[in-house]
């Protein structure tokens, strides 16, 4: 995207316990542009005030505290043309939770 464009960005996320799946997650969004992270829907938007690569990083949360986070690289630049570099990555769970990691869409 370009600068200041609100982009919109999707996660899912699955737990091995169905009865968890079934109650859902909390998503924390970190966007890596020193904005405060955001928590809340699958869904969210944001734009990026100035040029530059950041790391977009979303932690899945099932109500019994497991969560995992999945990262990418988003490039954006002055004159449009944001671009996914790198890939999806996954860190599991510091607290060893059962959540898998979200997947990442953007748009």
């Amino acid at each position: 995207g370009q600068e200041g464009d609100t982009l919109t960005f999707t996660a899912t996320a699955t737990d091995v316990s169905p009865p968890d799946q079934a109650r859902g997650f909390t998503y924390t969004w970190d966007f890596g542009d020193g904005t405060p992270p955001a928590t809340g829907p699958a869904v969210d938007t944001h734009a990026f005030e100035k040029p530059g690569d950041y790391t977009v990083t979303v932690t899945a949360t099932d109500t019994t505290s497991a969560h995992g986070s999945a990262s990418f690289s988003w490039t954006i630049s002055p004159n449009g043309g944001g671009n996914v570099n790198g890939d999806i990555r996954s860190r599991p769970s510091a607290a060893g939770g059962t959540a898998a990691p979200p997947t990442i869409r953007s748009s």
